[in-house]
């Protein structure tokens, strides 16, 4: 007779249950990484081995981290890895082959491939658009995609064979780096024993002023005889006392106009942006965008310490997204004093609008 409530009771339970699967497994539960973007930089060198730079909001779907070393930081989402899993090679014909699992709103990649490598054939899947461009040193392949599932690409070059011959002039081409470097370090040497060495000589010249002006003050007082010429010589040694200090801080305002490490003090007038500079502020991370926007509504100048203050972000994670901008030569840094003052570089506030 106490059958059917119990059936009734276990029904219930596993409706309960069902409607939470449902829940958990919906569309809005499993969106949270629909929403990720990915920003790295690709180095590979004549074995195959890669190096990686960047930017991941998830390490979720990214495969190739299982076989390499890497580190990544959740607060900056940076990514450091270094792998020799991406490339494979058959004689001197290379393949590379970076796929990605998921959902990305954004996708930048950047393939630095060998100087001397030569193209074959590059085979981005469905919605990635690609450029190439080369240097003295490496050969490019910019990648670039919106709103992709499942992105990857692969790339077929061309590699000289490493023959005895090619690795004899490998190793006298790195043996004047190496004494350049040697000798680079010997003459840096010499110079920090330098300045240490005058460092010490006027810290002690210092010292030795210090004590020779302590020792003569006793005299002076003790030639001081009656309380009117003590007062009179008292206000003529502040008259003169304030004449100097007077002189010194106009000698300081007028070395301070003088030196050229003076630092800007960024303006009002903000700089407009044009059509081709907002396509490349478009290619950038949301951080190197706030950071590039800042910098053009103070006049194109900034201090870092400023800039920090501006844009509210931590001071490691600044100092890698300037790298990265300094790195696209969108930004100049120069040091002062115990900060680095951030300008706008003059090739991109100078981009007119093209009729």
């Amino acid at each position: 007779m106490n059958r059917t409530p119990r059936l009734s009771i276990r029904a219930a339970k596993a409706l309960w249950l069902c409607i939470l699967f449902s829940l958990v497994m919906s569309p809005a539960a499993i969106s949270a990484d629909d929403n990720r973007s990915l920003v790295l930089n690709v180095y590979l060198d004549w074995t195959g081995k890669a190096l990686i730079t960047g930017y991941a909001d998830s390490l979720e779907g990214l495969s190739f981290l299982t076989s390499s070393q890497y580190s990544y930081d959740n607060s900056t989402s940076q990514l450091y890895a270094l792998t020799n899993t991406l490339t494979s090679k058959a004689g001197d014909a290379w393949t590379l082959q970076i796929h990605s699992y998921g959902s990305y709103e954004r996708y930048s990649m950047v393939l630095f491939l060998p100087g001397d490598a030569m193209l074959s054939s590059i085979n981005p899947s469905e919605g990635l658009s690609y450029l190439v461009s080369s240097t003295n040193q490496s050969l490019a392949v910019d990648l670039q995609g919106y709103d992709l599932m499942d992105p990857s690409v692969v790339v077929e070059y061309r590699q000289p064979l490493l023959t005895s011959s090619n690795v004899s002039s490998v190793n006298a081409s790195m043996q004047p780096a190496k004494k350049s470097q040697t000798y680079f370090a010997m003459a840096a040497s010499l110079v920090l024993i330098a300045c240490l060495s005058a460092f010490w000589i006027l810290r002690r010249r210092v010292g030795m002023h210090s004590r020779m002006t302590s020792r003569s003050e006793p005299q002076e007082i003790g030639r001081q005889d009656a309380p009117g010429r003590e007062s009179d010589e008292s206000l003529h040694s502040d008259s003169v006392c304030g004449e100097d200090m007077h002189e010194g801080a106009q000698d300081i305002d007028q070395h301070a106009e003088e030196s050229p490490r003076t630092p800007f003090i960024p303006g009002s007038e903000p700089i407009e942006i044009t059509r081709e500079m907002a396509a490349v502020i478009e290619t950038l991370t949301n951080r190197e965008r706030t950071v590039i926007e800042t910098l053009l509504r103070k006049s194109g100048r900034m201090t870092q310490a400023d800039l920090r203050y501006e844009t509210g972000i931590p001071k490691s994670s600044l100092s890698g997204i300037l790298n990265s901008l300094e790195r696209r030569k969108l930004i100049k840094k120069r040091e002062w004093g115990r900060t680095n003052v951030i300008e706008i570089a003059e090739w991109f506030v100078s981009r007119k609008e093209r009729s």
